[in-house]
């Protein structure tokens, strides 16, 4: 009797969080079935040549379809900066690693390279850090901030380039942007990234969230203008990702939502290439497929895997290409990493192939490196969390969508921190207003 009285029944919470759980792992483990299913039917059909082969282990599927299935349900699902972007990274670059892992013949020497890494950002992105005190600007300050910012690094650009360098067109972007770069100063390579990843997706967002369309009309010409006088397709994707970001994690009660848009994106990609292959009359590559699946998901981690490859045989950089390096150490080759391994894999000294923070961290120290750029990444999520609680998690993933992706799956860390922008947004943070304010945010504030 006593032990009947004493015991109790589950929560219809805890039984409600545990459903989610599953639902999380189901959704992980559709989707990474699919990426299987493109790699295997499309990606390694086109596009074998440039590395990507069907080799695959049926063991390495099985633990890695385990490893992605017990991540999915581990990962908090709150809707804190810190959840979205874990949730971003086991979609779009840890799944992806171990698939590739399975599908072609790397070594043990790449799987312990990303899982060191993964582990490591992970960890540190729960450091607790603390925000710094200091004078608050309002928002309609931030906002004029980032326009005069926008406004006067376009101008010089427009003045530098010239009038004549305007050009909308998608297919000659490479012409006029060589042509836009050899009549720029060379501080502008840092200038225009740091504002039109930064600076331009701040105004955007902010002229959405009053919903003034004089404002919405005007921050998307600038943003416009930018891509016409410089030339990177990057500029319109970012700054318009920041935006429905924004938007849609506004409305998001958890970072779930991250798997289900994952989901939903290979879904349509999928269902096209089924159409191509089962009805169309059209042969070859699927162009989203290879725009979605190959280049945006992919690549990134065939890139890893090729760093880790070259540099388990060869000589580390530790930096010598940059100044974080001090000068310390030789370079180990007259070009930087990037260029070698388009050098040794592709054939083509002058391609750059620029990955993320596996690849980049092991080329310049191997697995220390690695854990290095994994910790230093989670040391970064912790603090955009932590101003996340103040200004607005969708506020602050919006903005550093691209900069922390990039630093997973894009660029050099220190490239992302002085070039990119990522440095700018940390400091400007600081200053920002609470979200609380931004939702009471009013239009004669800014117009």
């Amino acid at each position: 009797m006593n032990m009947a009285r004493n015991m109790t029944m589950p929560s219809s919470t805890s039984l409600g969080g545990m459903s989610n759980r599953y639902k999380n792992v189901v959704v992980a483990v559709v989707y990474s079935a699919l990426l299987v299913a493109l790699y295997r039917y499309e990606v390694s059909v086109y596009w074998s040549y440039m590395g990507f082969h069907w080799t695959p282990s049926m063991s390495k599927f099985i633990i890695s379809f385990g490893v992605i299935s017990t991540a999915a349900f581990l990962l908090p699902t709150t809707a804190s900066a810190r959840d979205i972007f874990l949730q971003l990274c086991l979609y779009f670059h840890f799944a992806p690693s171990l698939l590739i892992f399975s599908a072609q013949d790397f070594d043990l020497e790449y799987l312990s390279a990303f899982m060191i890494g993964t582990t490591f950002l992970m960890l540190f992105s729960y450091a607790p850090i603390h925000r710094v005190r200091a004078p608050q600007l309002t928002w309609a300050q931030v906002f004029w901030v980032a326009t005069f910012f926008n406004l006067v690094v376009l101008a010089a650009i427009i003045a530098f380039s010239g009038v004549s360098n305007f050009s909308l067109s998608f297919s000659d972007v490479y012409e006029f942007r060589a042509e836009s770069n050899s009549r720029l100063p060379g501080i502008f390579g840092y200038l225009r990234p740091a504002t039109t990843k930064v600076m331009l997706p701040i105004i955007m967002i902010l002229a959405f969230q009053l919903k003034n369309r004089t404002l919405i009309v005007a921050t998307s010409l600038i943003c416009v203008a930018y891509f016409a006088y410089s030339h990177h397709k990057v500029i319109i994707f970012a700054s318009f990702t920041a935006v429905f970001l924004f938007l849609a994690l506004k409305r998001a009660q958890s970072s779930r939502s991250i798997g289900v848009l994952a989901l939903v994106l290979i879904m349509i990609v999928s269902a096209t290439v089924f159409w191509s292959l089962s009805f169309s009359e059209e042969t070859g590559a699927n162009r989203l497929a290879s725009i979605v699946a190959r280049r945006s998901i992919f690549v990134p981690v065939l890139l890893d895997a090729l760093h880790v490859q070259f540099f388990s045989e060869n000589p580390f950089y530790y930096w010598s290409q940059s100044s974080v390096g001090l000068g310390l150490a030789e370079r180990p080759f007259d070009i930087n990493a990037p260029f070698m391994i388009g050098l040794e894999f592709f054939g083509n000294d002058s391609m750059s192939a620029n990955t993320g923070y596996i690849g980049s961290g092991f080329a310049n120290a191997g697995l220390i490196g690695v854990s290095i750029y994994g910790a230093i990444i989670g040391l970064v999520v912790s603090y955009l969390n932590g101003y996340g609680n103040k200004v607005g998690h969708p506020f602050v993933v919006a903005v550093s969508f691209t900069l922390i992706m990039g630093a997973m799956r894009g660029s050099d860390l220190p490239t992302i921190f002085m070039t990119h922008g990522l440095m700018l947004f940390i400091l400007f943070l600081v200053v920002f207003p609470t979200k609380k304010e931004l939702r009471q945010i009013k239009q004669e504030e800014l117009t």
